[in-house]
């Protein structure tokens, strides 16, 4: 059965408000030709621009350095991975239909930072697939690590397995001001340490 986590976004909400607003800004300011634009296809990843911090393994990609990285395309069995203790990476998602089979569709390692930004006037959605998951969640934030969720344009996180957006023991997820859509088998929106609502 899917529920819906409004109670818990409002006391969220509430805390957030006594937060200053540095602390949870989220910024969806980027230029195209100062990134690099990476496009999904069922098949396969291909990339060009600005960063080379990535590593594509069919449809599996990994962030490896500081940069911004502007995803577009259609999956049904992908991944974006910021990998361990990396920070400063921006993931802008520009029309992304992302899903993955056996685990989340977006993770973000241990101790790494990242903002995923919906881009301006686009739908993106991202989600794993029903029955046993290593992650258990469309979007994982894994332990330490932090993740800021913001833009102008449209998410919708399909949580098929257990949660939407979950969040491990000692990480951090703030989400600014995005339209947001949460569909889940257990918890929409959840973390062990710090939620931050801001928008």
């Amino acid at each position: 059965m899917k529920k819906k986590l409004l109670a818990a976004l409002l006391a969220s909400a509430l805390a957030a408000g006594m937060l200053p607003t540095s602390a949870c800004a989220v910024s969806s300011a980027y230029t195209a030709s100062n990134a690099t634009l990476i496009s999904f296809t069922d098949s396969a990843v291909t990339a060009d621009g600005a960063y080379s911090g990535y590593e594509i393994e069919g449809t599996d990609v990994s962030i490896t350095a500081a940069g911004t990285y502007v995803f577009s395309g259609d999956c049904d069995d992908g991944s974006i991975t910021v990998k361990k203790g990396v920070t400063g990476v921006t993931l802008v998602l520009n029309g992304l239909t992302l899903t993955n089979a056996d685990s989340a569709a977006i993770t973000l390692n241990k101790t790494a930072e990242a903002s995923l930004i919906a881009a301006a006037g686009t739908t993106n959605t991202v989600a794993d697939t029903e029955g046993p998951s290593d992650e258990n969640a469309a979007i994982k934030v894994k332990s330490g690590a932090a993740l800021a969720i913001g833009g102008t344009g449209t998410l919708t996180v399909d949580g098929n397995a257990k949660n939407g957006i979950k969040g491990a023991a000692d990480a951090v997820i703030t989400v600014a001001e995005v339209k947001l859509n949460i569909n889940a088998a257990d918890d929409g929106l959840s973390c062990d340490d710090e939620l931050n609502i801001t928008g």
